[in-house]
Formats: C-alpha cells, structure tokens, sequence
C-alpha cells in the first residue's frame, strides 16, 4: 500500500523531534545546519510512521554501521514513546565531515 502524503502536522513534528532526541547523544553524528528541521521527515499512514533522516557522519566511523543504529534506536524509541508502528527508517548520509 503507498503511503500517504500529507501537510507535516503536529503528530509528525513530535515524532521528529523523538527521532531527534533519541539520536542526539550517539557518536559519529555531526548536526546538520538546517534551520527549518528538514533533517527529519516523518510520514504517518495507517498507524504505520515511515521517517526520512538526513544526518552528517563524522568521518572514521563505519558508515553502514552507523545507520543502522540509528534506524533501531529511532523505531525502539518511536515505538516505546507512542501507539505508532514504525513501518520504516531511511538513512540518508548527506556527506562525511572530517574532524578539525
């Protein structure tokens, strides 16, 4: 079934921003400077969340390994907070930021 589109409403902005919290103290994460919140798309269909997360990676960490430990601490803690069902988490890596 394809999943529905619709204006961000107040349900999806507290899910990005459970999304957020739950990813903000990993390691290998730099934040994205988006200041409209961008970095966290959160679809709701059925009772079924689909998310669209776009992070920066700290270079050296593995790369794959990395986004999947976002995608299961974003769908256990999504999951634990709310009645949803988290359907799906993509992973978008936007580029790799070498340390200064």
């Amino acid at each position: 079934m394809a999943k529905k589109k619709r204006k961000t409403g107040q349900t999806e902005d507290i899910l990005a921003a459970l999304a957020s919290a739950a990813i903000s103290e990993m390691e290998g994460i730099a934040p994205l400077q988006n200041e409209d919140g961008g970095h966290f798309q959160i679809y709701i269909s059925d009772d079924k969340v689909f998310a669209d997360i776009n992070i920066n990676a700290l270079f050296g960490y593995n790369v794959p390994e990395l986004a999947y430990s976002i995608q299961t601490r974003v769908k256990r803690e999504l999951e634990y907070r709310t009645r949803y069902t988290v359907e799906k988490v993509n992973v978008n890596i936007v580029s790799a930021i070498m340390p200064i």
